[in-house]
């Protein structure tokens, strides 16, 4: 809990920042920039992310990377983190920070599985339908899922709302497994003529 609790304190820090300079989004866009680089580069990673290479080490290399495309604020960001020593916290803080622009925004999120790509225009049917519904704007990830079968998946702010396929026959086949059929049925009553 303590280490959420220091993200959120960060991400709040960094979103205030970026607010104050109009760039809420852009700096979401640098955090997700930058997290694909350290998954891409696990050397990179390691050293970033080492307790054993110093603060000056990890400050040099992250203003050598910076380099041409990362914002001032962000790597001023990156470089307080470091020298902290809480960069282990960099994917939580993102999180928060998506998180609390999200609120500050009125803004949702929302993902869809589907067994097959969603078509654009679908894809944009559905967020409007959606943004109708929760009284709020929705940003809208889609992801495909060849197990569900058909169907749809939408997860919103933690439920789960499962339209697959995959999900009916389960709940036919559960049905199926506890219905009487009726053959069982009049071997009941016959039994029970029997008995009685």
């Amino acid at each position: 809990m303590r280490a959420i609790g220091l993200a959120r304190r960060y991400a709040r820090a960094l979103l205030e920042a970026a607010a104050k300079k109009g760039v809420m989004e852009e700096v979401g866009q640098e955090f997700d920039l930058f997290l694909a680089v350290l998954d891409r580069e696990p050397k990179l990673r390691f050293l970033l992310l080492s307790p054993e290479v110093s603060r000056d080490r990890k400050q040099e290399i992250l203003r050598q990377i910076a380099q041409g495309w990362m914002s001032e604020l962000f790597l001023r960001f990156l470089l307080v983190l470091t020298n902290a020593r809480r960069e282990a916290l960099v994917r939580d803080i993102r999180g928060e920070y998506e998180r609390l622009m999200d609120r500050k925004l009125g803004r949702v999120r929302a993902e869809t599985v589907t067994a097959v790509p969603l078509e654009e225009e679908v894809a944009e049917a559905l967020r409007r339908r959606m943004s109708a519904i929760l009284g709020s704007e929705v940003a809208l990830r889609s992801r495909v899922d060849p197990e569900i079968l058909g169907g749809l998946v939408v997860r919103v702010d933690g439920k789960v709302f499962d339209a697959s396929l995959r999900r009916r026959l389960e709940r036919l086949r559960q049905e199926l497994l506890s219905a009487q059929l009726p053959v069982e049925a009049n071997l009941e009553v016959r039994n029970a003529d029997q008995t009685g």
